[in-house]
Formats: structure tokens, C-alpha cells, sequence
């Protein structure tokens, strides 16, 4: 998932700069190098970009004077007893916030429980850079939006809601997605934003095994959302 994201990141016109940090691959990509030839239209691109507003790293803290957004999309893996495990993302945002200067924008494009970015990477940030969210820095989320083998072709026909931590922040996460997507929706707040992203999963989720599992037991899973109160304003 993160090769087809970086690929859609290059649209971005605004940046200055566009970062990927996947150790293992930074010597091919600085070479020109497409590491998924099946996205077609994506050599020419990188060839296009690389070294002009494109290139990769491995080192975080050399872009502290070089980015102001930072979009983060990393897997949340589940246990077997269902428990998230945050290690891979708290340690990106640990990263960023050692980093984090006054104006930045972070995004989170992962799925995640509703109310996780703003309680749980809200407190990282702060705690590490000294920074407040809304009066220092902005934070969002948008549900990442990637269909394989159509990262380029058909991203702009793949409706994208943003949201923020205040108006503020929402604003300039909208101004942001709004420079290369097709139709972006704003939601009323960050937990909302997360909220869609797993009914979303869950729906296609249901679709998918439809053939597998009882219609009773796809319907139970869908109608669990309404026990919670939070999740009313969606069914």
C-alpha cells in the first residue's frame, strides 16, 4: 500500500519537496528507478520530478527547514485478541514531533479508531515538541484512497474527505487535497473523518465475503456500529 501511495504524493504541486522514507528502496528510486512498473505512466514521472521536486531519504531531521506537511500512512496491525498496535505510527509521530516547527501540518491518512488522532498522536506531538495543536500547529485526517493498479489513471475520480482539528486546520487540509483530487468532502470533525474510513472497510469488507459468511452474521456486523452512540449519525 505505502508504493502506491507515494505515487499519488507526487501530484502534489504545492510542496516543495516530496518524502518517502523506505530504506530499502531509496537507491533504486534516486536512480529513476519504478519499483511498481504495473502503475503505468509512473516512470515518466519520477523521471520527470526526481531531483527537481521530488526526492528520498532516510533521514527525517534533514527535512525540518525543507517541508511544512507532513502525511503520514503507516499499517496498524490487530492482534489476535483484537487490540490495535500503535508501535509503527507513535513511532512516526514521535519522529515528526522532534522535529515540529510553528505552521506545520501533520496528516494521518491510516485507518484507526475514531478519536485517535486527536487524543492519542495529539498528545505525542505536544508532549515532544512544545508545540500546542491549533495555536502552533495544525493536525488532520483523511482517509487514504488507493486502488491498485489505478493510483495515477483513476485517483481523481475516487471522492476524498478531509478534516481537521479546528476550522483552521481543516481549511488547509482541504486547501492541500484539493490541489490533486477530483471531489474532496469535508466532515465535521477528525473522529467523524476516522469514523467513515472503517464503516467504508467494513462495508467492502462485508461485499467481499458475502459468499463466505451467512447473511445474518454480515448484517449483525453492520448493525453493531448503531449500538454505539457516536456512530448514529452514519445509519
Amino acid at each position: 500500500m505505502l508504493d502506491y501511495l507515494w505515487l499519488v504524493l507526487l501530484q502534489i504541486q504545492m510542496l516543495k519537496h516530496m518524502v518517502m522514507i523506505l530504506i530499502n528502496k531509496i537507491e533504486q528510486l534516486n536512480k529513476g528507478i519504478n519499483s511498481i512498473p504495473q502503475e503505468p505512466g509512473i516512470t515518466k514521472i519520477i523521471k520527470s520530478r526526481l531531483n527537481k521536486n521530488l526526492f528520498f531519504t532516510d533521514s527525517l531531521s534533514s527535512l525540518k527547514d525543507k517541508v511544512n506537511v507532513y502525511i503520514i500512512v503507516l499499517p496498524l496491525f490487530i492482534s489476535e485478541n483484537k487490540v490495535p498496535n500503535f508501535n509503527i505510527l507513535d513511532s512516526a509521530y514521535l519522529a515528526v514531533s522532534k522535529q515540529l516547527k510553528k505552521g506545520d501540518l501533520v496528516i494521518l491518512e491510516t485507518t484507526v479508531p475514531p478519536e485517535t488522532t486527536e487524543k492519542r498522536f495529539r498528545k505525542i506531538l505536544e508532549l515532544n515538541s512544545g508545540l500546542k495543536a491549533n495555536n502552533d500547529f495544525y493536525m488532520g485526517y483523511s482517509p487514504e484512497r488507493i486502488m491498485t493498479g489505478y493510483s495515477i489513471s483513476r485517483y481523481k475520480e475516487f471522492p476524498k474527505v478531509v478534516s481537521g482539528y479546528n476550522e483552521t486546520a481543516t481549511n488547509k487540509v482541504k486547501e492541500l487535497y484539493e490541489k490533486f483530487c477530483g471531489t474532496v468532502y469535508v466532515a465535521k470533525s477528525m473522529k467523524e473523518a476516522e469514523l467513515i474510513k472503517v464503516v467504508k472497510d467494513e462495508v467492502l469488507f462485508s461485499l467481499f465475503c458475502r459468499t463466505t459468511f451467512p447473511r445474518d452474521v454480515i448484517v449483525k456486523r453492520a448493525f453493531s456500529f448503531k449500538r454505539r452512540p457516536h456512530f448514529l449519525l452514519f445509519f
